[in-house]
């Protein structure tokens, strides 16, 4: 080979190396994947006897002291206020390139104002990603995964 197809070789995978790393730290998005995942949760909520049905809900699901999601609900009933305290670990290797395996397992209890309706969740999400993703995006997406699943369940237990 010679001294100038070296130089043009080395400068392409300068390029290269260059523009993976600068998708990978966010200098540009270039996010083309599949995803599927697959979800085992357990949400229970208790209501002592007598406690009037709930028709209006304001839920928010809080992670590390800040407001994650919010949910309205609006009904006929009693109002109520509830917090969900949720705790959430994320493990596999986000930093591969082109493919991805995360498992999630995630819990949290479910506080109001009184001891009336008391409530916990867990589960394990599971999914996988083939494509062009970057980190940040696969963790959005398990995390957006995890939320979304949560509050269906936590309004739907606790409107019905």
């Amino acid at each position: 080979m010679t001294q100038r197809r070296r130089r043009i070789l080395a400068w392409v995978a300068a390029v290269l190396a260059a523009l993976l790393l600068a998708r990978e730290f966010g200098v540009f998005d270039l996010d083309v994947y599949g995803e599927r995942h697959t979800l085992n949760q357990t949400v229970t909520v208790n209501r002592k006897a007598g406690t009037e049905k709930v028709g209006s809900l304001q839920l928010r699901i809080v992670q590390d002291g800040e407001v994650v999601r919010e949910v309205l609900h609006a009904g006929v009933g009693a109002e109520l206020a509830a917090t969900f305290e949720l705790a959430m670990e994320i493990e596999g290797a986000t930093w591969m390139p082109f493919y991805k395996s995360l498992t999630v397992r995630y819990s949290g209890t479910l506080r109001t104002g009184s001891d009336a309706v008391t409530g916990d969740a867990e589960g394990t999400l599971q999914m996988r990603i083939v494509g062009a993703c970057v980190g940040r995006t696969a963790e959005a997406l398990v995390h957006r995964a995890v939320l979304d699943s949560l509050a269906e369940s936590l309004a739907k237990q606790l409107t019905d």
